[in-house]
């Protein structure tokens, strides 16, 4: 008795010293504004306060992702991250206790499930666990999380999980921070595992989705070879078929309760709140969490790589054929690290690197490229080339060796180790800018449990590399004996593999319903003050000059970095002229009369400057960045480039073929012919999509026509952006160094492209072998107009814009038909266009009828449930209240609002509408432009695997189109 006296007294002073104990600051760097504590229960908070927009950035992320999956039911940790959206004893239900005897009893049933191999067997169970299932869903409430989170005016609410860490994240006006906070707390507190089973049907779609990637596929089969005595290479995070099939509730709940405690978690809060006010709301609201005794990982970090030989591995599918070479490298925190940082910088690049040099500036191959993938126990990199038209990938295989044999002789020059981290620098500065960005940089150095001076400072540390110690860390890991040599071969997939569809009976879902707690919740965000939004008012923002009274100049003063902007915009486009894209592409891959490609692109690289070419259809736009002390120098070089581009035939040839090439692995990717089909369906079989030359016209074109032809467009009327410091006042130093005609060429007319009336009941249908089938429903609507923008944003936001939204809700959550699906009412990119109707389903092939019956009733009955467009009204409004454009992104939305007319941001008619709206305007306007109006459906999938009878019987008519039909060619 005297002894359990004593362990309770030490118990309850263990506890008591966390309640007097102090949260540390551990570090802080007032420059980048980063500032780390730790709570007295070993809770890592991360603040790094940024004022440019009045939101933040949250990330509540745990130390352990699909590594730590058991070896016997991989895909573990994935689970868990879609199952901590489900709600806790206090929401997501109407009544815990009676919702729980049903919750018990699913998960037996789920153990019983596993442990039972006779198929009969399995079937009945599993039939017992969908009617339980049934019983459990009549007392849960969904999305409940999300309703309270889009109450906030919360943008990009998810999760991901990755080999390392599983990590959740919202993006909030800054005044709701508190409120997060404490709603994330909450979460964590007591998760509930409910609606279980339509979940995994999500997940299920996930794992199809990846098998009909082959790309993703390859990646598995290279890190399967370079890992084979690791979690990286041995398992991966989605987990195989048959331990998706096999779910275990009991081990779920055990991952969470080993590695979602505090001394294992971070909260990582960015944005325009005070350091301070989020320590205490964190004490507040996380400081009674427990601590646990992590269990070690049992691998050792940094082993020697077992692979002796080269391992080859290959895949085989439709789309562009690859090869890819992957080596083993040191972890994270090592002096190796930057080495492979740097070096991989040197090779490739935004602007030229040594593989682009080597290869494909030369003209080897098509393009050519390399990656780094860093993480805590081990590192890898990844050499790939893309073969050139009739080129055989053993060929690039040789020529990718070529090339790393230079690297391990020192064939480079020592000054591009500055260039290459100036190059890094850049990056880092500019993604500094952003919540989001400097958020996952600072999640990484938690992961990977670097010294927080050193994760921030690398590129100090970098500072000290020379080009002997990048030659000899070439020489030691990156052996042909150590290796791993990929093939993506281009043929016919073999015959897929996919998770089968259980039988589920779809859940009653009563959407209307809320509990206490999200209630009272919601009413508390909606009492809070919202920021004043800031509308950008173009004439009184932008600051305005011009180029010798010719060439208009509109400039942002930035005061935020060191870093410029300068746009070269074209309002001309492939409507006006079918070349302009192949002008601005022809750019990329010349220099300056006299000068040549790589001359060209090594000295915009020892500059730091960074280049980018885009032809639209109606307008064009040339992109020059860089650090604003090289401004003038880099200008310069570009505006020879575009005035003086050099007539090279080879240059020409090889663009040509690779075009070519491009057009018909386009036909064999499925995200492209997607593509392809939406605008198909939108404008008919003369889409804007297909206006291009032939391959005849492409065949007759020569350089010298092709480069006078690019030197021409600046004799049409364009502008110029700048966003940089001085703001317009380098008007006059860019005068002197940008050329300026005398006179414009008056500007070409466009063609013209009419959005097609849609064709009721009709199915255009085009094949492809996937396990997935992809729908997409259109309707063309009325033509433009100004005042139809709030409610079009209003309509989406509640119908189909997120995953508290209505088709979500159904076709997900209550009858697991999609992994994805979503739908929107559509502003016309221009005021000659008409409105449009999109809704999006990608499911399993025998899925394709629930999935279309669903989704039709949901587009004709729609249901408005008040409480959820109130949500919807002041979720719009708390994110139009908070938002903020800036840089670059302020000339974007200057073009936009030109187009139509405008002399501000069209956000600005939103804010004006949003207090008049209500559920009564969401149903006039499905009344009056949606409701049993006519609607064609955009099928692809795989023929062999489609009831496409099944359609015909519900009356509609398929069309199958050829991938000619669609492409143009």
């Amino acid at each position: 008795m005297q002894y359990l006296c004593i362990m309770r007294w030490l118990v309850w002073l263990g506890a008591g010293a966390l309640l007097w104990a102090q949260t540390k600051l551990l570090y802080q760097d007032s420059i980048r504004q980063v500032y780390v504590y730790q709570l007295p229960n070993q809770l890592t908070l991360i603040v790094s306060p940024n004022t440019a927009t009045p939101r933040a950035h949250v990330m509540i992320a745990t130390r352990a992702g699909s590594k730590n999956d058991p070896a016997d039911n991989t895909g573990l940790a994935h689970y868990l991250e879609h199952m901590l959206f489900k709600g806790t004893d206090r929401y997501g239900t109407k009544d815990y206790d009676r919702e729980k005897v049903y919750l018990d009893a699913i998960e037996a049933l789920y153990e019983r499930y596993n442990r039972t191999r006779d198929s009969l067997e399995r079937a009945a169970i599993y039939r017992q666990i969908d009617s339980v299932s049934q019983l459990a869903a009549q007392w849960a409430i969904p999305n409940e999380y999300d309703r309270m989170t889009s109450a906030l005016g919360a943008q990009g609410t998810n999760a991901f999980t990755s080999f390392e860490v599983t990590a959740y994240i919202n993006t909030v006006p800054a005044h709701h921070v508190e409120r997060l906070l404490r709603l994330e707390a909450e979460r964590f507190r007591k998760p509930v595992f409910r609606l279980f089973h339509t979940e995994l049907e999500a997940v299920y779609e996930e794992k199809n989705i990846a098998i009909d990637n082959e790309f993703r596929e390859l990646r598995e089969k290279v890190l399967a070879a370079l890992f084979p005595d690791h979690p990286y290479g041995t398992q991966t995070t989605l987990g195989t078929i048959e331990h998706l099939k096999n779910p275990s509730l009991k081990a779920i709940r055990q991952y969470y309760d080993t590695y979602y405690v505090p001394n294992n978690m971070a909260i990582i809060v960015v944005g325009d709140v005070n350091p301070a006010d989020v320590v205490k709301w964190v004490e507040q609201y996380w400081g009674s969490f427990q601590p646990k005794p992590i269990p070690p990982f049992p691998y050792q970090k940094g082993a020697p790589s077992p692979i002796k030989k080269r391992t080859f591995v290959e895949v085989i599918g439709p789309q562009a054929p690859l090869v890819e070479i992957a080596f083993r490298l040191p972890p994270a925190g090592t002096r190796e690290e930057l080495l492979m940082k740097v070096l991989d910088q040197i090779l490739s690049n935004s602007t030229t690197g040594l593989l682009d040099e080597w290869l494909v500036q030369t003209h080897k191959v098509k393009s050519a490229s390399s990656s780094v993938m860093v993480l805590s126990d081990h590192s890898a990199q990844f050499f790939y080339a893309e073969p050139k038209p009739g080129q055989k990938l053993e060929e690039v295989e040789k020529l990718l060796w070529e090339a790393i044999k230079r690297v391990q002789k020192g064939d480079f020059d020592e000054s591009l180790i500055d260039a290459a981290i100036n190059d890094l620098l850049f990056n880092q500065l500019k993604a500094w800018r952003e919540n989001t960005s400097r958020a996952s940089r600072l999640l990484d150095i938690f992961i990977k449990q670097k010294p927080w001076a050193e994760g921030l400072n690398e590129i100090a540390q970098m500072r000290t590399i020379r080009k002997a110690e990048l030659v000899a860390f070439a020489r030691k890991y990156y052996s042909p004996k150590r290796c791993v040599v990929a093939y993506k071969r281009q043929g016919e997939r073999p015959k897929l593999p996919k998770v089968p569809k259980p039988p589920i009976t779809p859940l009653s879902i009563e959407r209307g319903q809320s509990s206490s707690y999200v209630e009272a919740f919601i009413a508390e965000a909606g009492e809070a003050p919202l920021p004043t939004p800031q509308f950008v008012t173009f004439d009184s923002v932008l600051e305005k000059a011009s180029l010798q009274q010719r060439v208009p100049v509109y400039a942002l003063q930035n005061t935020d970095d060191s870093l410029f902007t300068l746009i070269w915009y074209l309002p001309m486009g492939s409507a006006h002229d079918k070349w302009i894209p192949l002008l601005m592409s022809y750019y990329g891959e010349v220099g300056p009369i006299g000068m040549g490609i790589q001359r060209f692109k090594r000295r915009l690289f020892t500059l730091g400057g960074r280049l980018s070419f885009n032809g639209g259809e109606r307008e064009s736009y040339v992109i020059v960045e860089g650090i604003a002390q090289n401004l003038i120098p880099i200008v310069s070089l570009v505006d020879s480039l575009l005035h003086m581009p050099e007539a090279d035939e080879k240059a020409w040839a090889f663009l040509r073929e690779n075009t070519l090439k491009n057009r018909q692995d386009a036909k064999r990717n499925p995200g492209a012919i997607q593509s392809m089909l939406t605008a198909y369906g939108l404008y008919g079989v003369d889409h804007p999509r297909k206006h291009m030359p032939t391959e005849s016209e492409l065949r007759q074109m020569t350089a010298t026509e092709l480069a006078r032809r690019a030197a021409d467009l600046w004799k049409y009327p364009w502008e110029l952006y700048y966003d940089g410091p001085g703001g317009s006042a380098v008007a006059s130093l860019l005068e002197k160094h940008i050329q300026v005609p005398n006179g414009w060429q008056p500007p070409l007319a466009p063609k013209t492209f009419t959005m097609q009336e849609t064709q009721d009941k009709t199915v255009f249908f085009v094949h492809f072998p996937m396990v997935r089938a992809v729908m997409q429903w259109q309707h063309r609507s009325v033509p433009y107009r100004r005042e139809l923008f709030p409610l079009t944003r209003y309509f989406t936001e509640y119908f189909g814009g997120g995953m508290s939204a209505v088709v979500f809700q159904e076709i997900r959550e209550a009858k697991g038909l999609a992994y994805s699906a979503n739908a929107y009412f559509g502003t016309p990119s221009r005021p000659d266009l008409h409105h449009f109707f999109i809704a999006n389903i990608s499911t399993q092939a025998d899925k394709l009828i629930e999935a279309y019956e669903s989704m039709e009733a949901l587009i004709d009955e729609v249901r408005v449930v008040p409480t959820l467009a109130e949500v919807a009204r002041r979720s719009l409004t708390a994110e139009l209240a908070s938002e903020r454009i800036r840089h670059e992104a302020v000339f974007f939305s200057y073009w936009d609002a030109r187009r139509f007319g405008l002399p501000r941001e069209r956000r600005a008619d939103l804010w004006e509408a949003l207090p008049h709206l209500s559920e009564k305007d969401l149903i006039a306007f499905h009344e009056t432009y949606l409701k049993d109006k006519p609607r064609q459906l955009m099928l692809m999938g795989d023929r062999e695997r489609l009831p496409l009878d099944k359609l015909r019987e519900k009356g509609l008519k398929i069309r199958e189109l050829s991938l000619e039909e669609i492409f143009g060619y």
